[in-house]
């Protein structure tokens, strides 16, 4: 941090204080002095610099989506490049939160399907992990009826849609016992999920 500081050219001028708050006392002191916040933007760039998070990718996710939720309200995002970059500048909270929302950033680069946002996003938004699984479970429900046409719900529906000797949903082409195998697996998986 002390590098980063003078690196930037702010005075470290609270040494004897917690890390946080030395921060806060430097880049407050620098923008009541000079009233111009590219000397903090450049920490910012200095410490969330992609080549120190090497192996540790999670972290920089994580922080740089924290900083970037802070930028938004001044029309800028720092990139994973290490670079700032100019953006639609954020009015509302909700509004910056969803830019930056690294829970479904992280689901994103996991190729996660689709529905899975159109179910959870409300949940998402605010990184509500119990929600956002127990709005994806409830979804399974929607999904199958909407596959299949069927009006129930719960074990009848899930019975149904994948019955092994007339599916209205398959998997594979239930050929083989492992193909059997692989259809009702995934039928009792939906079930213990949606009771």
């Amino acid at each position: 941090m002390k590098r980063f500081l003078a690196d930037s050219r702010i005075d470290d001028i609270d040494n004897g204080n917690t890390k946080w708050l030395r921060l806060y006392n430097a880049f407050a002191k620098w923008q009541n002095d000079n009233q111009c916040s590219n000397h903090i933007l450049q920490f910012i760039q200095y410490a969330l610099h992609p080549s120190r998070y090497i192996n540790k990718r999670e972290l920089y996710t994580e922080r740089l989506h924290e900083i970037n939720k802070r930028l938004a309200f001044l029309g800028i995002e720092l990139a994973e490049n290490g670079l700032f970059r100019i953006v639609d500048k954020a009015t509302k909270l909700s509004e910056a939160e969803e830019r930056s929302n690294a829970f479904k950033y992280r689901l994103q680069n996991r190729n996660v399907h689709e529905n899975v946002f159109k179910y959870c996003n409300a949940e998402l938004l605010v990184d509500n992990y119990f929600h956002s699984v127990f709005e994806a479970v409830k979804s399974i429900a929607d999904r199958l009826r909407s596959m299949t046409g069927l009006y129930a719900d719960g074990n009848a529906l899930v019975d149904t849609a994948f019955s092994t000797t007339n599916p209205l949903v398959r998997i594979n082409r239930l050929t083989t016992d492992t193909d059997r195998s692989e259809h009702i697996g995934l039928m009792n998986l939906i079930k213990v999920y949606s009771d």
